[in-house]
Formats: C-alpha cells, structure tokens, sequence
C-alpha cells in the first residue's frame, strides 16, 4: 500500500515539474523540467562553462523570466596563445615567486583584447614584499646544530623565504621524528 502510494506520489510531483525553455541567441536550445530553481542555476552555469571552453569567451546569461532562460553566446574567438598554456605560464612564474622571497605575490589579468577575432591576453604579478629567514624558533632545548637544522629544513637565516619548503616542513618533521625513534615500519 505504502509502495504503491509513493509511486503515485512521485509521478504526481514530475507531472507538476515546470517547463524551463532555454534560449540561445534568441533561438530554443533546450527544454527542462525540473521544479527545483538551483537545478536550472547549475545548469545555466555548465552550460556556460562548456561555452568559454569552446572559445565563447563573452557568453552570458541574459536573464531568467519566468519559465525561459536567455543566453547569449555570442561569436567564437580564436587566441593567439592557448588559454591553458598562459594560465600554466602565469602559475609557473608566480610559483617561481612565491618560492624565492615573494610569498605574498599575486597574478592579475592585465588585459583582455580582441583584435582581429583573435583573443590577446596579458597579466602582471604583483610581487609584494620582498621576505627573508630571519630566525628559527625552537620550544624546547634541541642538542642539533642550528646549520643542521637549516640544511634539513631548507630554510637558512637570512636566504629568501620559500612557502614551499615551508608547507614542506610537516613531512620534513615528521621524517625527522621517524629517523630519531628509530622506526622500522
């Protein structure tokens, strides 16, 4: 009886899912029923998404009335350097930033321009300021040498601050403690 009421319950809920009819570029795309609001959201975000990765660089959604949603794709551009391979570069060096005294550099987008239907992007790293190893500081007594204990932790007085060698330090520690217990796993 209970079975039979839950099926009939959920057909009743499916039959009362809204129509939600997409437009792209003022032309039907799709239509979804769903009843559920942030299911339409998640999907217009996908949709998008799938865009900008084919190169529709400028689709938006121009606005949800009622039970339409509007999008606007527009043209697809072509770029002179893969979007990927500058986004990589652009990682590369601020890594290579972070890791020689600039913990606190940033990446912008400098600019984004369209000449001649291809796509030319910029960016500039913000370094911020300039950061050194000025001590170690130890809780307790240690009887190691503090050069030995700079060697080991990458991280010499007076040398550019690394945020790599010091997020490494966990496992540095860590390996440490394992050598000094003597465990044999």
């Amino acid at each position: 009886r209970y079975a039979f009421f839950l099926i009939v319950s959920l057909h009743l809920l499916g039959s009362f899912a809204q129509e939600t009819k997409v437009y792209v570029d003022g032309e039907i795309h799709r239509i979804w029923r769903t009843t559920d609001s942030l299911v339409v959201e998640q999907r217009v975000a996908d949709m998008l998404t799938d865009y900008w990765n084919e190169g529709y660089l400028f689709a938006g959604r121009d606005s949800i009335v009622e039970s339409s949603v509007f999008i606007h794709r527009g043209r697809q551009l072509t770029t002179d350097q893969s979007i990927a391979r500058l986004v990589k570069q652009g990682d590369r060096e601020l890594d290579r930033y972070v890791k020689n005294g600039y913990p606190f550099a940033r990446l912008y987008w400098d600019s984004v321009r369209v000449v001649e239907e291809e796509l030319c992007l910029s960016y500039r790293i913000d370094e911020g300021p300039f950061i050194t190893n000025d001590s170690l500081v130890f809780i307790s007594e240690i009887k190691t040498k503090g050069a030995y204990i700079e060697n080991l932790t990458r991280m010499k007085i007076g040398e550019p601050y690394s945020e790599h060698n010091f997020l490494g330090l966990t496992s540095t520690i860590f390996f440490l403690l394992l050598l000094l217990t003597g465990w044999r796993g």
